[in-house]
């Protein structure tokens, strides 16, 4: 199990991934935010809320759109959107339709067993 924790003054949230390879992925869309100048606070709310984090995206290989299963458009053009947190795929016109929930930013999905508050 590979663990990623990221410690606020109101909150401590541990990111947890069965594969380095996901691990490496939940660090990278951490750092682009932090990079991109969010407030580690507020990244650990926004993580929390529950809605997709949409970027545009340009694919090396054939993808396709988790909402409409068809392609995502020509190789190396940004004719689709991706979720930095669960990597859901979806064309811009589609990405109204992906499920409006998160898998991954939920607090709600990961179950009283994994959520702690400072009391325990």
């Amino acid at each position: 199990m590979n663990l990623l924790q990221v410690i606020t003054a109101s909150r401590c949230l541990v990111l947890c991934a069965e594969t380095r390879g996901e691990m490496e992925s939940w660090a990278g869309a951490v750092r682009g935010a932090l990079h991109r100048g969010a407030d580690v606070a507020d990244l650990v709310a926004s993580f929390s809320s529950g809605d997709h984090h949409w970027y545009t995206a340009t694919h090396a290989r054939p993808t396709f759109c988790n909402v409409c299963r068809e392609p995502l458009g020509a190789l190396g053009t940004a004719h689709a959107l991706a979720c930095e947190l669960c990597k859901y795929k979806a064309h811009k016109r589609c990405a109204a339709r992906a499920p409006p929930s998160c898998k991954w930013s939920t607090l709600a999905s990961l179950g009283p067993h994994v959520v702690e508050d400072p009391d325990g």
